[in-house]
């Protein structure tokens, strides 16, 4: 499996997220694919694994439910550049603005397209990976909440 050799490969030594990345930074990388949080070294906002303690405690199952609510429209607009080649598709800023500006929201958030405008740290897949996968982004949700403010 080609995402399952590159996450493996990325979690042994540096990386281009992980080396910019606070110790502790929490980040909203969504998907499928289990263990991102390996390639970052930091704890992952929200992924369906963690859905599997909300058998466990009431608590986890109301934030993991309130999470995956707020990650909806975010998710949706990631998995519409999933369907197009990826240099053609962009991604909303309002849906990442929002997530964002939660009080308890990530610190970072990783898209598979650019949101024009605003500054990212860009990490080139290898072709493996599939079509579609050329890059990832990493946007600072300060950034994104501070330079959004005025565009409202």
């Amino acid at each position: 499996m080609p995402w399952a050799r590159f996450v493996e490969h990325a979690s042994v030594g540096s990386n281009p997220f992980r080396d910019a990345l606070p110790s502790g930074a929490q980040v909203f990388w969504p998907g499928v694919h289990s263990r991102v949080w390996l390639a970052l070294g930091t704890p992952t906002w929200f992924s369906a694994d963690q859905g599997a303690g909300i058998v466990f405690s009431r608590d986890t199952a109301i934030e993991y439910a309130n999470r995956k609510r707020a990650s909806g429209e975010l998710q949706s607009s990631i998995d519409n550049c999933l369907m197009v080649a990826q240099p053609a598709c962009r991604i909303e800023a309002r849906p990442a603005r929002e997530l964002c500006e939660r009080k308890d929201g990530p610190d970072y958030v990783v898209l598979n397209a650019r949101v024009n405008g605003y500054p990212a740290l860009e990490w080139l897949l290898p072709s493996e990976i599939g079509p579609g996968r050329q890059s990832l982004f990493l946007y600072s949700c300060r950034d994104l909440a501070k330079n959004l403010k005025g565009r409202r």
